[in-house]
């Protein structure tokens, strides 16, 4: 099965080939409003190279601390493969790789790891490192009805 985006506001086209409907399904749902087409007709663009990525459903991985029968390996455009215990994991390693690969592609670009708040017409970006609280921030400053 093959899930295809194209990320229009960069304009970078990304194939998943999966031979899982469940993770076809979460990549769908997790990327669906950034995308032109993502369906098992997609046809990637023969104008433009694409990121082309290939899930694997893993095998049982054993661990001193636990076993766990989730698994899948991530085959990234390199062909280097990236194991992934579980749906979460296998996300977080293709998001950090199309994010790195993008950017390589996109130069003209500037890329930033924050946080957006907006109110009314204008916005605030929290800007850090990764782990520095930009998300609890913005959390935190969401006024809750009362």
């Amino acid at each position: 099965m093959v899930v295809g985006f194209r990320f229009l506001e960069i304009d970078v086209e990304v194939v998943f080939e999966t031979g899982c409907e469940p993770i076809s399904d979460l990549l769908a749902f997790c990327f669906s409003n950034l995308k032109e087409a993502s369906n098992a007709t997609f046809r990637p663009s023969s104008s433009k190279e694409s990121l082309r990525y290939r899930v694997i459903r893993g095998k049982s991985i054993s661990k001193p601390e636990k076993k766990t029968l989730a698994g899948y390996r991530l085959e990234l455009p390199t062909g280097e493969i990236c194991p992934a215990e579980d749906e979460g994991e296998l996300l977080f390693l293709f998001e950090k790789d199309f994010t790195t690969r993008s950017q390589l592609l996109r130069s003209d670009l500037l890329f930033v790891h924050a946080a957006a708040l907006g109110w009314k017409d204008r916005a605030t970006l929290l800007v850090g490192d990764p782990g520095a609280g930009k998300s609890t921030a913005g959390t935190g400053s969401v006024r809750r009805p009362t």
